[in-house]
């Protein structure tokens, strides 16, 4: 059984101790609770410094993907000083900044362009063509056909 009594002393006997405590201790308690406030602050504005910056990332990012991707359309349809002049005025980014992005261009292009082949493949494949005769009417070999209607099939392309 618990003494009740007792209980209630070492209470007392604790608050005393708190009330006891030397003005410094309480005054340095006080100070390094404000400055672990101050150091959440911090950290709190830079988490949303952090996540503006992200932001700004994935906006940039947009921007040139979708600048590439109109160089890579007029770079099929236009010679190649009018396709960089061309995407300058409607995008807003510099001749150089836009010769940096051809390479980039250029593969979203090959893929755009193996995407209506592959496209086709498959509509020649329903259609009842071979391996062979695809493969000849698009100058690949048979089995370079059978691989691409493989990945296509299993969701790869």
């Amino acid at each position: 059984m618990i003494n009740m009594a007792r209980l209630d002393m070492s209470k007392n006997s604790r608050e005393n101790d708190v009330n006891q405590l030397p003005e410094i201790a309480v005054s340095s308690v006080r100070q390094m609770l404000e400055r672990m406030l101050k150091e959440v602050i911090r950290l709190e504005e830079n988490n949303k410094q952090r996540e503006a910056d992200k932001a700004s990332v994935k906006r940039h990012k947009k921007r040139i993907t979708d600048a590439a991707s109109l160089l890579a359309g007029n770079l099929y349809a236009l010679p190649y000083r009018r396709a960089i002049t061309a995407t300058s005025a409607v995008c807003g980014f510099s001749e150089k900044q836009l010769m940096a992005l051809i390479p980039k261009a250029k593969s979203i292009a090959e893929r755009k362009t193996k995407q209506v082949r592959n496209r086709q493949i498959m509509q020649k494949v329903a259609k009842g063509w071979t391996n062979s005769q695809i493969g000849d009417f698009y100058g690949l070999h048979g089995k370079s056909i059978a691989r691409i209607i493989a990945q296509i099939r299993a969701g790869g392309i």
